[in-house]
Parts: structure tokens; C-alpha cells; sequence
């Protein structure tokens, strides 16, 4: 009721007495409490929202350094990195990504400076991540399911995988699938190869971008992707490097040999190839003040995890990654 429809109730009972003044008093002034209530209500959850998204956002990021041992060794870089996991549930990720990084980080002794500029590396590639997924309608509403799928994602950035390398190798899995979870598995898959042949044979930009772009766009089975690591192996061996390997061997899966061209619909999707040697994620501790960054560049290591391509579903346009997410400890 309005200031002015009170004062009417008001004047029109003004000749019959005061229980009509004072009744209509009183609805004035509950509507009035009632709406006040409401927005001071509103003001502060937001206020509770914006000062303390800790409590709102970064659970497991929260928890950990509610730990007494890691409290006492990280508490100057906690405000940081609870701000950074907020960010990572605001892209609809769960913040244990960071979370297992961070006992990666502790277990190792990473001084709280490395630890920070780690985090940072890693949340600015899932960011990445998330943005190209998105940007192809293949990011999961599910949020496990959205964590997991960035996981694996962040297993190949750290090995040295860009960005590019990564949209292009997602765009033609989805003209070769669809926009299907499949999609997003042949991709990671194929991405594997990619880092564990840069590992071994030192491959230019394009040579990768080759490797890739054949794997996916054949019909071979994901299975299968690592037969081509066997067939460079063999070439290599005979005298053919890095390039010339790549090119015999593709030629020779083209042709159906060893390398086996199969149905894209035979059996689910398995394990990608086991990785080679190579330490990759968080740093060791301090040594001599030298100590970089966890963030091992391609050329140099292939991941020492195994990306788990999610299982293939057939979904809608939309499909959603499944499986479990890979470890993020190194």
C-alpha cells in the first residue's frame, strides 16, 4: 500500500471513529516492514557474496589451507589463492584442481612464491580450456563432468600443447564425430600421440598439426593411436628422422598396414598411450633460489600422466565428458 492509499483509508474513516484510523495505521506500517525486511535481506548476502567468497566459491581451496601444517608454510599466498579459485568455480570448474595442486606443490616443498605462479599458470589455462570448449558447445553443465574434461585438457597444456593446437585439433574431431563427447575424446587422444611423438623425435609446429589432423580424420579406432608411435619407432630405426619418420609411417596407416584401419564405431574408447619420461607439473623444492615455475614446455617432456579421453555416449549436441577425471599429481 502506498503513503497515499494509507492517508485515503485514513480520511475515509476519519468521521467513524479511531479503530478505523488506527487500523489503517497499522497497514501502513507492516507493508512497510515487510518491504524493508526484504531488501535489507537482499543488501546483505550480497555484501556476504562479494566479502567472503571463500565461504561461497572455494571450498576445497578453503579447506586446505585450514590445515594447521599448511597454514603455517602458505598463509601469506592464501587470499591469492582462494581469489583464484573463485575464478575457477565462476567458469563452472570445481576448485580441486587447484586443491590437488596445491598438495602436489606442499608434498614437494614448492616455496609459497613457485606454488602461486603455478596456481596462476594452470588457472589461465583453464580458463583456456573452458573458453574453447565453450566456444565449440561442448563444455559440460554438469560441473564433475565440466572438471574432469578440463583436467585432461590441462594434462596436454602442461606437456607443452597450445591453445591452437588444441581448438584445431577439437574443430576437426567434431567435423569428423560431431558435437558429441566422442568429439572431445578423439581430440584429447589424438593429442597424446602428438606429446609423446614431440617427446621422443622433436617435431616442428606443422608436423604436429599433421600428426593430429590424420589421426583424428581417419578411421582408425582411438585404440590404435599409439600404432603410429611404433611404426615412427621402426622408420627411426632404419634411418629416417623425426619429419621423414612421421611421413613413412603415415603413409604406411593410410595403406591399412600396421597401423590398422578400423571401424570408428568398434568398442569404446580405452586408455590413451602410456607417456615417456619426463617431469612435468609442480617444481621440486627451493634449490639454490633456482627453482621455475611447473610448467614444462613441449619440446622438452611428455606428459607424465595419461589423459583419459571420456567415454564415448552418443549424446545430443551437447554432449557431456564422462569418466573420471585424470590425476593432476606429478
Amino acid at each position: 500500500m502506498t503513503d497515499s492509499a494509507a492517508r485515503a483509508v485514513y480520511c475515509g474513516y476519519e468521521n467513524g471513529g479511531g479503530m478505523e484510523k488506527v487500523t489503517a495505521k497499522r497497514i501502513w506500517h507492516k507493508k512497510t516492514m515487510t518491504i524493508s525486511t526484504s531488501f535489507f535481506a537482499c543488501i546483505a548476502m550480497a555484501v556476504l557474496m562479494l566479502s567472503a567468497p571463500s565461504l561461497l566459491f572455494a571450498q576445497e581451496v578453503e579447506a586446505w589451507f585450514k590445515k594447521p601444517a599448511n597454514a603455517a608454510l602458505y598463509s601469506q599466498v592464501r587470499e591469492d589463492v582462494i581469489a583464484m579459485a573463485s575464478q575457477m568455480q565462476a567458469l563452472g570448474l570445481s576448485d580441486s584442481i587447484l586443491a590437488s595442486r596445491l598438495e602436489e606443490g606442499a608434498r614437494k616443498k614448492v616455496s609459497p612464491n613457485i606454488l602461486q605462479a603455478s596456481l596462476q599458470g594452470d588457472l589461465q589455462r583453464a580458463i583456456a580450456a573452458a573458453l574453447i570448449l565453450k566456444e565449440n558447445g561442448l563444455f559440460p553443465s554438469d560441473k564433475k563432468k565440466a572438471t574432469a574434461a578440463v583436467e585432461q585438457i590441462l594434462i596436454l597444456m602442461r606437456a607443452g600443447t597450445s591453445e591452437d593446437e588444441f581448438r584445431i585439433s577439437l574443430k576437426a574431431a567434431i567435423a569428423k564425430s560431431g558435437k558429441r563427447e566422442s568429439a572431445l575424446s578423439r581430440a584429447i587422444s589424438a593429442l597424446s600421440v602428438v606429446a609423446e611423438a614431440q617427446a621422443t623425435y622433436q617435431l616442428n609446429g606443422t608436423d604436429r598439426e599433421r600428426l593430429a589432423l590424420a589421426l583424428i580424420a581417419s578411421d582408425m579406432n582411438e585404440k590404435r593411436f599409439d600404432s603410429i608411435l611404433a611404426s615412427m619407432n621402426a622408420f627411426a630405426q632404419a634411418g629416417y628422422r623425426g619429419s621423414e619418420a612421421l611421413t613413412k609411417a603415415l603413409e604406411k596407416a593410410s595403406l591399412g598396414a600396421s597401423g590398422g584401419h578400423e571401424s570408428a564405431d568398434e568398442g569404446a574408447t580405452g586408455s590413451v598411450p602410456g607417456t615417456q619420461n619426463g617431469s612435468q607439473g609442480m617444481p621440486q623444492g627451493n634449490q639454490g633460489g633456482g627453482a621455475q615455475e611447473g610448467k614444462t614446455q613441449g619440446s622438452q617432456h611428455a606428459p607424465t600422466e595419461k589423459p583419459q579421453p571420456p567415454a564415448s555416449t552418443n549424446q545430443g549436441s551437447h554432449g557431456k565428458t564422462g569418466g573420471s577425471p585424470g590425476s593432476n599429481s606429478r
